[in-house]
């Protein structure tokens, strides 16, 4: 995309802003599931327990979409609805909002950059050992879903201290009230809490592993002189990709998450909205249906996935 075809487009999409009456319909919606989701998985019926558990699965990926467009202030028009909303999302999806948010922000800034990109600072292969890059390997083959785990330790808890940020510390306010929440359920739960989430909370980790992955990885992000860092928005699409899923996946499931091109050009657009967009005669980046770019990229060793 060009800077001309970027202005072009900003100024069609001048309208798309954030109401608060669709934020809330969402979470109304989003609640109502949830409950129904928890009713059919208490039932004692296998194949209604496993209704219940593929809507839980559906209900973590609709917190997650909703806690990403918290954390760009994208979703209620108040800062601290997006707080507290981002927060509350923060209990499925498994994320703390503060300190995913901080990295989120981060790697829109430096995308591609593999040196200052949250989401790709991974230490190169030609630095582990041999057993780790087998491990990777491995992993990706049984898809154990080890990238997940990563991102989350990684690139969430494992914050420095700087000079520029003397609040940072090794466990976040969002840190603690994500793992006290999940403390207090398995205590109160007990065997429910594994009946609940074991197997919505795997197959979330599963998935994400290879979405996260498609998003930016084995991009032309090494090629690119480092000089030309923080891209500008209108060239994000070097360094981005889409997956096409079917319609209503990416529509009720993932929230219009998998309108990843599109989110990085125009960030501060409320995910309700990216579906409405009429992209015809714009190029904003690379797409690749699904299955098929699972089926190319699992045929490759793991750890050149994962770091690259």
């Amino acid at each position: 995309m060009t800077k001309h075809d970027y202005l072009k487009l900003k100024s069609e999409l001048k309208d798309l802003k954030v109401q608060n009456s669709k934020a809330a319909s969402q979470l109304i919606i989003d609640l109502s599931l949830i409950a129904l989701a928890i009713f059919l998985s208490l039932n004692q019926t296998f194949f209604i327990w496993l209704l219940g558990q593929i809507l839980i699965f559906i209900c973590i990926w609709r917190q997650f979409s909703t806690l990403h467009s918290c954390s760009h202030n994208s979703f209620f028009k108040s800062h601290k609805l997006n707080n507290i909303t981002g927060h509350l999302c923060s209990i499925l999806s498994l994320l703390p909002f503060d300190d995913w948010k901080k990295s989120h922000i981060a790697h829109h800034t430096w995308v591609g950059d593999r040196n200052k990109d949250p989401s790709l600072n991974l230490p190169p292969h030609n630095t582990l050992n041999k057993t780790s890059l087998r491990l990777l390997d491995i992993c990706w083959k049984l898809h154990i879903p080890i990238f997940s785990f990563l991102v989350i330790i990684l690139k969430v808890f494992n914050k420095k201290k700087s000079v520029r940020d003397k609040s940072s510390s090794s466990v976040s306010l969002s840190a603690v009230f994500l793992i006290s929440v999940h403390l207090i359920l398995i205590l109160v739960l007990k065997s429910i809490y594994i009946k609940l989430f074991l197997l919505p909370f795997f197959l979330y980790l599963f998935t994400s592993d290879f979405l996260i992955i498609s998003q930016h990885n084995l991009m032309e992000s090494n090629s690119i002189d480092k000089s030309k860092f923080p891209l500008p928005v209108w060239s994000h699409q070097r360094v981005t990709k889409d997956l096409i899923f079917p319609k209503g996946v990416g529509k009720y499931v993932l929230l219009n998450f998998d309108q990843h091109n599109l989110h990085h050009i125009f960030p501060y657009i409320p995910h309700y909205h990216l579906n409405k967009i009429n992209l015809e005669g714009y190029n904003i980046g690379k797409k690749e249906y699904w299955l098929t770019w699972l089926k190319k990229v699992h045929a490759l060793p793991g750890h050149k996935v994962y770091l690259e």
